[in-house]
């Protein structure tokens, strides 16, 4: 996907953790452990969660999600995760592994657009959804980590 304006980063994002739900349900369908099935089926809800935010914040009138950038990158994520896979015998800290590495693909992709937007108001919009990012982010990492320590 080639970023045109804000409203299409925001709606690349809302696909792209609608897209990680489906790839975790998926996982779970083919891992072995109970406990690791219980984690990728919290991510599944907390994907689609995230993503029905961003879906929501599409539909605000602000100006600034209409924003032209002046250079975009090209993003294939959504693609990439046609061929994550995770062995029936992962662990939780597997799972958690491949989950931030996936989130931290997303923020990199957000931080990269902050210095092209084009207007200060566009920039506060991009560094205020990278600010939510990361505290969702941080949020399912403390969940994850008390669903090991079950």
């Amino acid at each position: 996907m080639r970023f045109k304006t804000v409203r299409d980063l925001i709606d690349h994002l809302a696909e792209a953790h609608l897209a990680l739900s489906k790839l975790y349900q998926r996982l779970a369908n083919h891992i072995d452990a109970e406990r690791t099935r219980m984690m990728l089926h919290y991510l599944v809800d907390h994907e689609k969660g995230l993503s029905g935010q961003y879906s929501d914040y599409l539909k605000a009138h602000h100006s600034a999600l209409d924003a032209w950038f002046d250079k975009a990158q090209d993003s294939d994520f959504i693609k990439k995760l046609t061929y994550v896979d995770l062995p029936g015998g992962a662990s939780q800290q597997d799972v958690l592994a491949l989950a931030l590495k996936l989130d931290n693909q997303l923020l990199e992709e957000i931080e990269a657009l902050v210095p092209l937007c084009p207007g200060q108001e566009s920039r506060q919009v991009l560094e205020g959804t990278l600010k939510l990012a990361r505290e969702a982010q941080h949020q399912f990492v403390h969940q994850t980590m008390r669903m090991q320590d079950l």
